[in-house]
């Protein structure tokens, strides 16, 4: 028996529509150089900048910065002088890292409209308080409580966006064109070049697991619909009670429903202590298919 799927940010209570958006848009962290400055560089800078701006106690930047909530004022105070950019370098990749990946850190589910109960990691949904944030829920709550997930983001809500560059859109709103002329030169010396970068890699947050980008190009991921990582978030956040699913029927729960996923340059990933690589549990091991012939036996395991 068919159903219909949402794929749903449990905490931003937003959908996307997977069959049109590339769900590693939502994740992907940009691939950024660290570009190290030191403190006789910055001496240099300060010197031959002009401005009483640049001029202030270390301890009243430190205490202006303290109170900039946003990321685009981040940048901003950065474009004020060659100075601030150099010292603000690791807080401005920051603040284009946050922006650029609307979903990275929230919890995800692949909901189907025949779930009857919630994961395990997102109690607070068993709880009638939900209908309290999301108005919509109040209309039908006896269909609401049988599946609060599915019912979290209404049909009718228009589906997240995800922008290629949103820093460089806002900005764009209230900076002199010659200063966006400047921050896209400078945001380009910051992209790491293709031969310095790594391939992507899959973080489950919740559970501190990995999948590499590798192993998806595999014949028994192929096989079996997973063509990117973003497929590996759809196929393994699902949860419902019925186990049709529109590209396979193995399993109806994933015991990654409900956590929070991101996706990051490999190159960038260089602390992998307490992390375990499942790549070879997602997509079969070493290219061999397993026993059924397409690597559906692995999958099999990791959702059941």
């Amino acid at each position: 028996m068919g159903q219909y799927w949402k794929l749903i940010n449990i905490d931003k209570k937003e959908l996307i529509h997977e069959v049109f958006d590339d769900i590693q848009r939502f994740l992907r962290y940009p691939s950024l150089r660290r570009v190290p400055v030191s403190q006789a560089a910055l001496a240099r800078t300060s010197v031959k900048s002009r401005g009483i701006f640049v001029k202030l106690p270390q301890e009243l930047i430190d205490a202006i910065v303290q109170q900039i909530s946003f990321n685009e004022d981040i940048i901003c105070f950065a474009l004020t002088s060659t100075y601030y950019w150099r010292l603000f370098q690791p807080l401005v990749r920051l603040a284009i890292i946050k922006s650029s990946t609307p979903w990275a850190g929230d919890r995800i589910v692949h909901i189907g409209e025949y779930a009857a109960s919630v994961p395990p990691r997102c109690p607070d949904f068993v709880s009638i308080q939900s209908f309290n944030t999301v108005p919509h829920l109040r209309d039908d709550k006896e269909a609401a409580l049988r599946n609060p997930l599915y019912a979290l983001v209404d049909d009718d809500a228009p589906p997240a966006h995800c922008s290629d560059c949103p820093t460089l859109i806002t900005l764009s709103d209230y900076v002199r064109p010659e200063d966006l002329m400047l921050y896209i030169r400078l945001l380009k010396s910051l992209m790491r070049a293709w031969a310095e970068r790594g391939q992507d890699v899959l973080r489950n947050l919740t559970t501190m697991e990995y999948v590499l980008a590798e192993s998806v190009s595999r014949t028994s991921a192929r096989n079996y619909g997973v063509y990117d990582l973003g497929d590996i978030v759809v196929m393994f956040t699902r949860w419902s009670e019925d186990s049709s699913f529109p590209r396979h029927e193995a399993g109806r729960h994933s015991r990654w429903a409900g956590c929070r996923f991101d996706i990051i340059d490999e190159a960038d990933f260089e602390d992998k202590e307490g992390w375990r690589n499942v790549s070879d549990d997602m997509v079969g091991v070493d290219g061999e298919e397993s026993s059924d012939g397409n690597g559906c036996d692995a999958i099999r395991r990791h959702i059941l």
